[in-house]
């Protein structure tokens, strides 16, 4: 990483409360753009629920290949201990790949 983002860091880290953390701004940023609104519990998903939702939603939609399960749900189970962050669009495209190649 650069200097300037450990240099950024550093000034919010010791300046008084006058930013967002870095964490702040992660929580804010799933909240406000990917957590989906619950009606029937008046709230936000939390990342533990909108984790395990998108990945019923590539388990249902790859349910015909189950050789890719267990990939999925390593995969996710890395997500939700915030080891990766995974793009949707890519793991689909991946798992498409990964599945032409052996039909």
């Amino acid at each position: 990483m650069s200097l300037f983002f450990y240099l950024y860091i550093l000034i919010i880290s010791t300046e008084e409360k006058a930013y967002m953390s870095v964490r702040e701004l992660k929580d804010y940023t799933f909240v406000s753009k990917y957590a989906r609104w619950i009606p029937e519990k008046k709230r936000r998903e939390t990342w533990n629920e909108a984790v395990s939702r998108v990945k019923k939603m590539m388990l249902d939609k790859y349910q015909d290949f189950p050789e890719v399960h267990e990939d999925i749900e390593w995969s996710y189970e890395m997500m939700r201990k915030k080891r990766v962050l995974g793009s949707q669009r890519a793991a689909s495209t991946i798992l498409k790949s990964d599945l032409l190649e052996h039909t």
